[in-house]
Parts: structure tokens; C-alpha cells; sequence
């Protein structure tokens, strides 16, 4: 794989990938409560798409934005493709823990 495809996988779905493997691995992350791990790793997620895709500008594997407007186009379609690949999984989240306590959520 190159980098040129790494950062294309990033962007496309890969984000969310790597954001759950942290979610494990990095000792922090892995110590928050169910009730927030959703919400961080859709954060980490959008954050890694959004870099992956401002290093494609930047390097030259994807094309510069012209203007304002195509920018904040291009920023958007990144991010929705981030989070809208774990939106289901945030709703079920809450939906699931509402009114109950991580521990209780850990045991069942």
C-alpha cells in the first residue's frame, strides 16, 4: 500500500477503522465509559479523515479546492463520510445506555 492509498483509505472509511483499533489500544481511550467511547472514536475518526484528506491536497493526490465555497464542500463530504460511517453506531449507543451506568452497561 502506498501512502497515496493509505490516505484514500483513510478517507473513505478507514478513519473509522483505525479510530476503534485506538479505541482499544490506547490505554485512555480504552478506560472511558461505554457512554462516551462512541462519541470520542466518531471524533477521532473525523479528525484522522480530515487530516488524511488536507495531507491529499497538500501532497498533490487530490485536487486544490478552489474558493471558499468548494472548500467548505470538500471539508463537509469528508466529515459526513466519517461520521455517517458510525452514525448508526452513536444513535444505537444512546439509545442503548440511556438511564443506565457503565457498570451496569458492562455487565448485561
Amino acid at each position: 500500500m502506498t501512502l497515496q492509498e493509505a490516505l484514500l483509505w483513510l478517507v473513505t472509511g478507514g478513519a473509522a477503522v483505525l479510530a476503534y483499533f485506538l479505541m482499544e489500544k490506547v490505554a485512555f481511550l480504552a478506560r472511558l465509559s461505554p457512554v462516551w467511547k462512541r462519541p470520542v472514536a466518531i471524533a477521532i475518526a473525523f479528525v484522522l479523515a480530515q487530516a488524511s484528506f488536507l495531507l491529499q491536497v497538500h501532497w498533490g493526490y487530490a485536487p486544490l479546492p478552489i474558493g471558499e465555497q468548494a472548500w467548505a464542500e470538500s471539508i463537509f463530504v469528508v466529515g459526513r463520510g466519517a461520521v455517517a460511517a458510525m452514525l448508526s453506531q452513536l444513535i444505537h449507543g444512546a439509545a442503548k445506555l440511556k438511564g443506565s451506568t457503565a457498570n451496569e452497561y458492562q455487565d448485561r
